[in-house]
């Protein structure tokens, strides 16, 4: 239960995106570098506050995509809007609605940095808008101090719904409409503005320089202000109902090209329909993936790539939308308190070593910085004295995966299969923010990890 897909609604026109990224210097998802050099890129965690509860208890729905089964990349997977950054992203033209560089709490960053920072969370907000038709942007202050839709907010709130489509699709072919759109959208003077305040950084996450394809992505989360037209409801569970029952599903579609749909579903929700893939793939073995469905089934299995697994399994602790935001559970959520907690975030560059789980038995993972198996853990732990199978035993921060996926005709594709993540004695070491967390199968000794 939980889940819903949203009707399959793309752009009008015919352009791919892959043929975009021939435009954008091979810096699209289709188009990623084939060197060792990551392609930066940003993916947005878009939450929806509901006004009750989901039937496995949670007051609020995440957006996930799912992946054409063509693509070069993320297979079928379900993933977050996002994509790699573009060069208009970096466009001097956005100097005109940022004059200064994007805020940040860390004074010591260079120009440059803040640069990369501002074109960054551009992307974001850009990719959003291509793949999903969530178009983020900055408010406004009423006279009375209340934060309310700006400028840019109410003419995009008023323009038809077949206008929003041709820009949408405007901004998937070419990045540099992204601006002309806030050149349509400001008025009277004042500029209309991607909102990149509403984007609270989350995680980064580095692909391994085993993979031809790699990403250096910042992932973050935004939530939907609680009178957004996109919740129109807030029931997500199918079975009550034969109407749409998630935000609304013309205002919220997957591109029809590059992702083939798009559902919104609970953080749990998503990590227990993960891992019935996981249970798939576990019982055919070195056969290779299910065969995909061809009718939407709410209950049935999706794939999940290692990050996406994380993040939703350490948000799926959170039921109450209040707990995971810098807010009190007793204040109402408005406009101007729907920031997340904040944590340090640092770069997760994953290793895949073959590891001993907490019943001692060997399995593959993908391990991060803070467990005892990462290189840069394993050295700092050896600076510091400290004895193997001590220290390390206790510590934890990997997830727990199959070896890729092996198509019908025999390619083995990119990705690897989750079957638990364990974050377990890390706070020390990365900050507030990353507690204990498990889901899956991380042992037998943590049976109370399974979703």
């Amino acid at each position: 239960m939980g889940s819903h897909a949203a009707v399959v609604q793309p752009p009008s026109t015919t352009v791919k995106k892959s043929d975009a990224t021939t435009n954008r210097k091979g810096k699209g998802k289709e188009g990623a570098t084939r060197d060792k050099e990551p392609s930066p890129s940003a993916s947005v965690i878009l939450i929806a506050p509901l006004n009750t509860r989901t039937p496995d208890g949670y007051d609020y729905s995440i957006l996930l995509l799912q992946r054409h089964s063509a693509s070069s990349t993320f297979v079928s997977a379900h993933v977050f809007p996002g994509g790699n950054v573009d060069p208009s992203d970096s466009s001097p033209r956005w100097n005109s609605l940022f004059p200064a560089p994007a805020h940040h709490d860390d004074s010591a960053l260079t120009a440059d940095e803040e640069q990369q920072i501002r074109q960054t969370r551009i992307c974001a907000v850009r990719e959003c808008f291509e793949e999903c038709g969530v178009l983020l942007l900055e408010d406004g202050v009423a006279d009375d101090g209340v934060v309310v839709p700006g400028v840019g907010g109410k003419k995009w709130d008023a323009m038809p719904e077949d206008e929003r489509k041709v820009w949408r699709e405007k901004v998937h072919g070419n990045g540099e409409k992204f601006f002309d759109l806030f050149e349509e959208l400001s008025a009277g003077g004042t500029k209309a503005r991607p909102g990149l305040s509403k984007l609270q950084a989350r995680a980064n996450w580095i692909t391994p320089p085993s993979v031809t394809r790699r990403y250096n992505t910042h992932f973050f989360v935004s939530v939907l202000p609680p009178s957004s037209p996109l919740l129109s409801s807030t029931n997500l569970d199918p079975s009550t109902s034969t109407t749409s029952t998630t935000p609304s599903t013309s205002l919220v579609t997957s591109d029809g090209k590059e992702t083939v749909s798009a559902e919104w579903m609970t953080p749990a929700t998503a990590v227990r329909r993960a891992l019935l893939h996981t249970a798939h793939r576990a019982a055919l073995g070195s056969a290779g993936p299910p065969t995909p469905s061809k009718t939407y089934d709410p209950e049935g299995p999706i794939i999940l790539f290692p990050p996406q697994f994380y993040l939703l399994a350490e948000i799926s602790s959170h039921k109450s939308l209040a707990s995971l935001l810098s807010t009190s559970s007793a204040s109402p959520f408005t406009r101007s308190n729907l920031a997340i907690q904040q944590r340090r975030v640092r770069p997760f560059n994953p290793e895949v070593h073959r590891v001993v789980d907490d019943s001692g038995k060997k399995r593959l993972a993908a391990v991060l910085p803070g467990d005892p198996w990462h290189s840069e853990t394993k050295a700092l732990l050896e600076s510091q004295g400290v004895e193997e199978g001590k220290e390390g035993e206790r510590r934890r921060h990997r997830t727990y995966v199959l070896p890729p996926e092996v198509n019908e005709n025999g390619v083995r594709l990119p990705g690897l299969t989750v079957m638990g993540v364990q974050r377990r004695g890390v706070k020390k070491l990365l900050g507030d923010g990353w507690q204990d967390m498990e889901a899956g199968d991380v042992g037998v000794e943590s049976s109370k990890a399974k979703l």
